[in-house]
């Protein structure tokens, strides 16, 4: 999968804010939807 340009510049930013990135890409499954955040 690839990643945007903005991929890291935004995760920095998330993570300078005090947020911690567990997954990434995240993975979520909502009934037969599957997407990648």
């Amino acid at each position: 999968m690839a990643k945007d340009i903005f991929h890291e510049q935004v995760k920095r930013g998330l993570e300078k804010e005090g947020w911690t990135v567990t997954d990434d890409p995240l993975f979520l499954k909502w009934g037969n939807t599957t997407t990648y955040i």
